[in-house]
């Protein structure tokens, strides 16, 4: 595993206020020095609740970043969906109580093993086991959808530089 040392860099925070993304959910902002690498970069939005930006590119001084919102997949209570991403919808199956039976059946003699003398006694029990529940859920990857447009966004940008 690779570990980029950037010890001997200055660390400086810029502030990005009011700004707003274009139609693909990018912001471009203009750092005062230039970044050490791309990784030496950290990001944070303020402003729009649920959002988060996520590097996107660097060419010098001019760094982008891609905004997207963040989702709850169900609240806490009623197990509805909320803030899905465009295109994304739920699916959910669920069944139950559902049943299932079992019959043991035994065999007893008495007196004479074999032949007229035995008496022969059936006996038999059934047990129902039931299932409180039954689920089941399919997990697909989606892309989430980026905020095009979206304004009164504050990006707070920590760096390495030298």
């Amino acid at each position: 595993m690779a570990n980029n040392d950037y010890s001997g860099a200055i660390l400086t925070m810029e502030s990005f206020t009011a700004q707003t993304t274009d139609g693909s959910g990018d912001i471009t902002v203009t750092l005062q020095n230039t970044p050490v690498a791309d990784d030496a970069i950290i990001v944070n939005l303020q402003g729009v609740a649920g959002a988060f930006a996520q590097f996107k590119e660097r060419t010098g001084t001019a760094v982008t970043f891609t905004v997207f919102q963040k989702y709850d997949k169900t609240d806490n209570s009623a197990g509805s969906v909320n803030n899905l991403p465009t295109g994304v919808t739920t699916d959910t199956t669920t069944g139950g109580p559902t049943f299932t039976s079992s019959t043991v059946t035994g065999t007893q003699e008495r007196g004479a093993s074999t032949g007229s003398g035995a008496n022969t006694k059936t006996h038999s029990h059934t047990t129902q086991i039931s299932k409180i529940s039954d689920h089941s859920h399919t997990a697909t990857g989606t892309v989430l959808t980026a905020l095009a447009s979206t304004g009164s966004i504050t990006l707070v940008v920590s760096y390495a530089f030298n």
